[in-house]
């Protein structure tokens, strides 16, 4: 939701209802300045012309106000600022052909017909959107096509993103699953270390009980031995008496 949200607002945003309805409403529009041209033009005569002047008079005052309405409905539509100018150059032709024709009228009839105002108020909008290299020179169909590919391109891109995380996820209770194990294998080693540590301990107090034990002989036999030398040397003494 947060990639489509963004998408269009970067690219504006374009109602085809509303569209669709404007270039129709244009169509119309172009349809009765050209019944006006005919009306004018086809005439042979200046006299012609003037008979049906109030018939032409009331499709000026038509075409006004459609024009009027074009103007203000390109007001609220959105889209591209290159789209919004697109439909103001197609409006700026149909001005510049009422010009053409009014005077044309004129020099006929003599009658002068008010130059085109825009009669309604625009509405007040944020305006086209800032239209990129990409949309430069589409029209809308083309436009909402790109959309929609920026948009499939997206998901596409939000998909294989969270594929990434995934695979990144797994890698991650790998490493904690090995961890886990290490650390099993470390209390072990840890286990082992002090059983051997106490074995040690117990054989060197055994064998110092032992060193002490043969100090104790060693000490025992030395004095005996000292003894028995004595009773020796005085036996000997007595002899030679």
């Amino acid at each position: 939701i947060f990639f489509r949200c963004n998408a269009f607002m970067n690219y504006g945003t374009i109602n085809p209802m509303a569209n669709n309805t404007w270039h129709q409403k244009f169509d119309s529009a172009n349809a009765l300045l050209l019944s006006i041209k005919n009306a004018i033009n086809s005439s042979a005569s200046d006299v012609e012309v003037a008979s049906k002047s109030m018939e032409i008079r009331k499709a000026f005052a038509k075409f006004d106000q459609e024009l009027s309405d074009l103007h203000n409905a390109l007001a609220t539509m959105g889209g591209t600022a290159g789209e919004n100018a697109r439909r103001k150059g197609k409006l700026s032709k149909l001005q510049q052909e009422r010009a053409l024709l009014q005077e044309s009228f004129k020099a006929r009839t003599g009658i002068t017909i008010e130059k085109w105002k825009n009669t309604g108020k625009s509405a007040k909008g944020k305006g086209p959107a800032e239209e990129s290299l990409e949309t430069l020179g589409m029209e809308n169909q083309q436009i909402l096509e790109h959309q929609r590919n920026v948009l499939d391109q997206q998901d596409e891109d939000a998909d294989q993103l969270y594929l990434a995380t995934q695979r990144i996820k797994n890698v991650g209770l790998m490493i904690r699953d090995e961890l886990t194990e290490q650390d099993k294998l470390l209390d072990t080693l840890g286990a082992e270390e002090d059983i051997a540590i106490g074995k040690l301990s117990k054989e060197k107090g055994r064998l110092g009980k032992l060193v002490e034990l043969n100090k104790n002989n060693i000490s025992f036999c030395c004095v005996l031995l000292l003894i028995v030398g004595l009773f020796v040397l005085i036996f000997f003494l007595l002899g030679v008496l």
